[in-house]
């Protein structure tokens, strides 16, 4: 292969190679494959509500899309937060293993009415995390919000939404 094609493929290749980035604290990470969450925590009495983005769990450093419920005296599920479609928190202070009672409305398992949810693991409070609409990075505790609204949001909602500017 002549030397001048090498040296103009060996860019090129690397640009292919590169121009898919993963996230990087400051930006917003791209979807791949996942569902995406936007998430709507209202706290005291419908009087200040965060849109979040790209909604995740965090725990420490951990961050998961999975929330810990309890429906009534049914044993504690897992359950993917794009499966959430609404949380009201009515208590305010965790039992022991972390749980306050919530009203819930899941659509997988298909369930409205009263349960628990999670709040604290491990002595720590989960947060709730994400982006804002001028991607900036924002973290919630989920002990924070009274009402949760949960979406799953496509991808072409995302891509195409409009920029702001900071």
């Amino acid at each position: 292969m002549p030397k001048a094609l090498r040296l103009f493929l060996v860019p090129l290749g690397m640009f292919a190679y590169f121009s898919n980035a993963n996230a990087n604290g400051i930006n917003p990470p791209r979807v791949s494959g996942s569902e995406i969450v936007e998430a709507t925590c209202t706290t005291e009495a419908d009087v200040d509500s965060t849109i979040i983005f790209r909604a995740r769990v965090v725990v420490g450093e951990k961050a998961t899309d999975l929330m810990e419920i309890r429906m009534e005296s049914e044993p504690a599920l897992e359950v993917s937060m794009s499966k959430v479609n609404r949380l009201e928190i009515t208590t305010s202070a965790p039992d022991p293993e972390g749980f306050v009672r919530a009203n819930l409305h899941l659509s997988d398992p298909v369930y409205k009415g009263k349960g628990f949810v999670k709040v604290v693991e491990l002595g720590k409070p989960l947060r709730l995390s994400g982006f804002t609409k001028v991607n900036r990075r924002v973290e919630i505790p989920l002990t924070k919000c009274k009402v949760l609204l949960l979406r799953t949001v496509s991808s072409n909602e995302v891509e195409h939404r409009p920029a702001v500017k900071k």
